[in-house]
Formats: C-alpha cells, structure tokens, sequence
C-alpha cells in the first residue's frame, strides 16, 4: 500500500477515475470501505482533488471527510463534533438573547412611554 498519493500521481489520478466510473450508490460504499479498512491512498486521493472528479457531490465528499477524519484522527474528529455542538448552541443563546432584547426595546415603546413622551413634547 502507497504511504503517500501525491507521490503517486497517477495512480490518483486511476482511484478517482474508478470513483467517478461508480453508481452514486456504489461509490459511497467504495469510500465506506476504504475508510473501514484504513486506505489512506484511497481516501488521500479521492479528498485531495476537486469532488467533481471523482463523481462525487460536495454533500458526498463532505461525507467522505468525515468518514476519513473518523478513521484516521478520531479524537481530533471528536473534539471538532464538540466543539462545533458548542458554537450551535452559543448561536442559539445568542438568537434567544437578541430576540429578548428586542421585546425588552419593543416594551419601553410601548404605548404609555409614547404618551409621555408626548406629552413632555407639548410642555416644552
């Protein structure tokens, strides 16, 4: 098995043609085994190019990633599924918090606070 794809070029250049030749079906049971298996040459090869060349959607080859950073850094994979499990719930304190707010603008323009302010207007 290569080490390294890009020493390798061609042989690239066969895995994603190969890819590229599959059913949508068959090509993401091609990348499943691969990363199963631990083929980094496979996966380096089909990651390392543009999607489209190796047949696959970006919905695809985002799939392939994860499949990929899953098998060969699992708990750097881990810690980025934290990670970004906490930056989607800081996004949603952060949308309840602004939504808050807004009722707490919309309440000191409420109806009796424009009345005063009124009525301050007529006395100056």
């Amino acid at each position: 098995m290569m080490e390294d794809p890009a020493m390798h070029k061609p042989v690239a250049v066969e895995i994603r043609a190969h890819a590229k030749s599959l059913t949508d079906t068959k090509r993401m049971k091609f990348i499943s085994d691969a990363a199963q298996s631990g083929d980094k040459a496979t996966l380096a090869s089909l990651l390392a190019a543009y999607a489209y060349l190796s047949g696959m959607t970006p919905e695809q080859a985002n799939l392939a990633q994860t499949l990929a950073q899953d098998r060969f850094a699992p708990v750097e994979s881990a810690q980025l599924a934290a990670a970004n499990k906490v930056l989607e719930r800081l996004r949603t304190a952060g949308s309840h918090l602004v939504g808050l707010y807004s009722e707490i603008c919309t309440l000191r323009e409420s109806a009796p606070s424009k009345t005063n302010k009124a009525i301050q207007k007529l006395g100056t």
